[in-house]
């Protein structure tokens, strides 16, 4: 499978927005409204500085998005994020490749929850290493 990774644009608000709240909810730590990524992808498209992300490329296979990735400026985290029926094919790991290649840095870190095998089998195929546990709670 050929996979590229693309610049993303303001009318990938919808998929991005699907594609946020179709993650396992244990993974969102906070629920966003359709406003808020919009104006999340607005200022990263004006290069405001505060947003978080260095980089964010939207996955595309044969045209069409089937996922996204990023590179925040705290630690080099990776985030990155498939359409359920394209993981366990490889695309993962070959999009990271390719994004690391892209956004060349010394080191990366990736935050992943020890019960999401599909996201830790990933990162271990690329050769991370488990360097610290952290521990969160949600007061509701």
């Amino acid at each position: 499978m050929k996979i590229y990774l693309r610049d993303i644009k303001l009318n990938d608000i919808d998929f991005l927005f699907n594609l946020y709240n179709s993650r396992d909810p244990k993974d969102i730590l906070t629920p966003i409204k359709y406003e808020e990524q919009e104006n999340f992808i607005k200022k990263f498209l004006a290069d405001d500085i505060s947003h978080p992300y260095i980089n964010w490329k939207i996955i595309e296979l044969k045209d069409v998005p089937i996922g996204s990735i990023t590179l925040s400026k705290c630690n080099n985290e990776l985030g990155y994020w498939l359409i359920k029926e394209f993981q366990g094919k490889g695309i993962g790991p070959e999009s990271v490749t390719k994004f690391m290649n892209l956004c060349k840095k010394g080191y990366y870190t990736a935050l992943v929850r020890p019960e999401n095998y599909a996201s830790t089998s990933l990162i271990r195929k690329l050769g991370f290493d488990l360097t610290h546990h952290r521990y969160t709670i949600k007061i509701s």
